[in-house]
């Protein structure tokens, strides 16, 4: 199902603190049994009615695991029900997995991590999100959030260029091989979403392998003080006016 037309919000995109493969490689300590709550119920439900995806709200420290979550669905009808209708309200996949449906805050996250410098295929590659071809299709068909992604590939674009320094500080006498194809691509990627500001014919960049203009220079022997001993003038082949 596609997005429709002028859905999506216009608001400024913002990159998502992203953690370090440090906290990624710690294992999580065991999470205490939290018991169940009307309030702690209604705050799940309004958040997954919102769009968030069940596995992103059990990341959350204060929040049960997601087995609890699933136990609690079991074991009271009622709490069965309001997640239901909350997942209806979230246009989440009735069979789980991915969102094949559109929904403004699924889209703002994808933009989300797309800015922050990731491919498309990477940006979706959450159990939650709709696969890059559904993306596709939202672009088709909003020209809303067609606007919002090429702002986010312009932040990406930003991105490849602080990279390249990035790159060549950390490149070190045994990686600089690898080093200059990394920037060759960062540069090359950030040309080409952002060809105006980072393209060969933006100003200061290419100007290295460019070769300066022909010109004749003008020796001025007599020139008295305080005038230029020489003039550069740019050179024309005859014929060309």
């Amino acid at each position: 199902m596609g997005a429709p037309a002028g859905s999506f919000s216009q608001d400024t995109i913002k990159v998502p603190m992203t953690h370090s493969s440090d906290d990624e490689a710690r294992p999580r300590a065991p999470r205490p049994w939290i018991r169940f709550s009307e309030a702690l119920a209604t705050v799940i439900c309004e958040r997954i009615s919102q769009g968030e995806s069940l596995m992103e709200i059990c990341r959350d420290e204060d929040m049960p695991a997601r087995c609890t979550v699933q136990a609690w669905r079991r074991q009271r009808p009622a709490f069965r029900d309001r997640l239901a209708e909350a997942f209806r309200r979230g246009r989440h996949n009735p069979n789980g997995g991915r969102r094949n449906v559109w929904h403004p805050q699924v889209a703002a996250l994808i933009l989300q991590r797309v800015a922050a410098g990731m491919t498309l295929t990477q940006a979706c590659d959450l159990p939650s999100l709709p696969s890059p071809t559904t993306v596709y299709g939202w672009l088709a068909q909003d020209a809303d959030f067609f606007a919002a992604y090429r702002r986010a590939r312009l932040c990406q674009a930003h991105r490849r260029f602080d990279q390249v320094w990035e790159i060549a500080e950390a490149a070190t006498p045994a990686t600089v091989t690898v080093a200059r194809l990394q920037i060759g691509a960062a540069q090359w990627q950030a040309a080409r979403l952002a060809p105006t500001k980072y393209g060969a014919q933006a100003e200061g960049v290419g100007a290295v392998d460019a070769e300066p203009p022909p010109f004749v220079r003008i020796m001025n022997f007599g020139a008295r003080p305080g005038e230029p001993l020489y003039e550069d003038v740019p050179f024309l082949p005859a014929g060309s006016g």
